[in-house]
């Protein structure tokens, strides 16, 4: 998961989880404040109720009092309202049937010995709960009775509940409209955040690959505008460190040349002389001098030509050939090699009713270079009695080459390195015979493959071998090898 993604997610999981703590806490606090409303008001109408009841008594009109219990009736929740005297008579109730009756139950009684207003709550005939709110009615300190209230709580729970489900809409709309817009802003900041980020590590790949040139454009003030400028002081530090190296290596390597060349002119004199016979020794000290400033020409050559391609400064010639034939002939040159390590060396190239199948374009010597490096590595690593393959595949637009082997493998945790300079394998370097190398051939054979517009890899594992294989487009370097997913040679061992 991206960082953006990761981002925006968080933010909105952030935005969501305050709506839903601020919705329960309003809930409970709207529901309490109802319920203290909704007490309040029901205090409020039984002292209403209370002045009526004293005006009525007072005046002994029982008809003010009748007409205002037909108002209550309208009340949410009323069920019932009267005004007893102090003998719990009834004098008015909304119920006829109890008129002049006396409430002899415990909620009436406690009514009637209320000095203030009293709350009650119990189970009607029909099994609803009452909520019965009782009053004295007095004049002058004399009790003249008791008012009564009685509302169903139920009803009374309704009108809470209507209220809250309705500022619930209106709170689930804004709640929507804040999520919507968060989530905007959330992914409008995370991707503000993201690509400075995105920046900073696509500059770390192009630096990795080789792009010293790379610079970052990020006019920032905060840490990340810091972060860059430290990337871009040591984009250009590597740069000059690079630059110092190269300069180095192709100063020395030209200084060497001269003087190598002239070795190997009177060696060569040396061992042509037949005026001389020379001893054993002698001659075996001139071939020694002789192989090793070969190898170490070889080797000057090597840097000088890395130099030269990751420099766009060596010209390929680009030329139709053929692949298989190419192929034959390095096995060919290596068949004594690999007889003398007593190794088989196979040569597998598809069958191909079309001569031209195997045609592509591409720079022959430079080719042959890179089938020369894989196969003497090959041979290397390979002990005795193993097997070594060349091998040629037609996929159609393109064409698969290389050497594979069933000698000690190479670990998985080296693998990613094989193609940098001055890189080889310390587990293996000498397990199966002694090797001398300066671990720049891959690094060339990876720059000629491509400079062919192809590309190079390595399929491997410990103690079943290796398969090192390059992809060239038929058409030559104009044309990408296709992109989908490369399926390596199937290891020998």
């Amino acid at each position: 998961m991206s960082i953006q993604t990761r981002l925006t997610l968080t933010i909105s999981a952030l935005i969501t989880s305050t709506l839903v703590a601020a919705f329960l806490i309003w809930g409970l606090t709207e529901f309490v404040h109802l319920k203290n409303e909704q007490t309040r008001e029901q205090q409020l109408t039984l002292e209403k109720l209370c002045g009526v009841c004293r005006e009525a008594a007072l005046n002994q009109n029982d008809v003010i009092l009748m007409n205002y219990i037909e108002l209550l009736k309208s009340t949410p929740g009323f069920v019932y309202a009267a005004f007893l005297d102090s003998r719990r008579v009834t004098r008015v109730h909304s119920d006829p049937a109890l008129l002049s009756k006396i409430l002899d139950d415990p909620v009436s009684r406690a009514g009637a010995q209320a000095e203030a207003p009293l709350r009650q709550v119990y189970v009607g005939a029909r099994g609803s709960r009452i909520v019965d709110w009782a009053a004295p009615v007095n004049n002058n300190g004399r009790r003249l009775g008791t008012a009564r209230l009685g509302l169903d709580e139920e009803a009374l729970r309704r009108v809470i509940r209507g209220v809250l489900t309705l500022t619930l809409r209106r709170f689930l709309w804004v709640a929507i409209g804040s999520l919507f817009v968060g989530f905007l802003g959330a992914a409008f900041l995370a991707r503000g955040f993201n690509r400075p980020i995105t920046q900073l590590s696509e500059g770390v790949r192009k630096i990795g690959e080789g792009d010293l040139d790379c610079r970052l454009d990020l006019s920032r003030s905060d840490e990340l505008g810091y972060l860059a400028g430290e990337f871009n002081r040591m984009a250009q530090k590597l740069k000059e460190l690079d630059e110092l190296k190269e300069s180095f290596l192709n100063n020395i390597s030209h200084e060497m040349r001269s003087p190598l060349t002239a070795i190997l002119g009177y060696v060569g004199v040396l061992a042509a002389d037949k005026k001389t016979v020379p001893s054993p020794l002698m001659t075996k000290s001139l071939k020694i001098i002789q192989d090793e400033a070969k190898r170490l020409a070889g080797f000057i050559n090597d840097i000088l030509d890395l130099a030269k391609m990751q420099a766009d400064k060596i010209e390929f010639d680009f030329r139709e050939m053929d692949l298989a034939t190419l192929a034959r002939e390095v096995g060919d040159l290596f068949r004594p090699n690999a007889e003398q390590c007593q190794i088989r060396l196979n040569l597998a190239i598809d069958d191909a009713p079309d001569p031209a199948a195997f045609h592509v374009r591409g720079d022959r010597e430079a080719l042959r270079r890179v089938l020369v490096n894989l196969l003497s590595n090959a041979l290397k690593f390979t002990p005795n009695n193993g097997v070594v393959q060349i091998f040629v595949q037609d996929r159609g637009q393109e064409l698969m080459s290389g050497v594979q082997d069933n000698g000690i493998g190479i670990p998985k945790e080296s693998i990613d390195k094989l193609f940098t300079k001055f890189t080889q394998v310390k587990e293996t370097r000498n397990m199966v015979r002694k090797v001398s190398g300066t671990g720049l051939g891959l690094a060339l054979a990876k720059e000629i493959v491509e400079a062919h517009g192809g590309r190079i890899g390595v399929a491997s594992e410990i103690n079943k071998g290796a398969a090192f294989y390059f992809i060239l487009s038929k058409q030559g370097p104009a044309v990408e090898p296709a992109s989908g997913q490369t399926i390596p040679p199937r290891l020998l061992g």
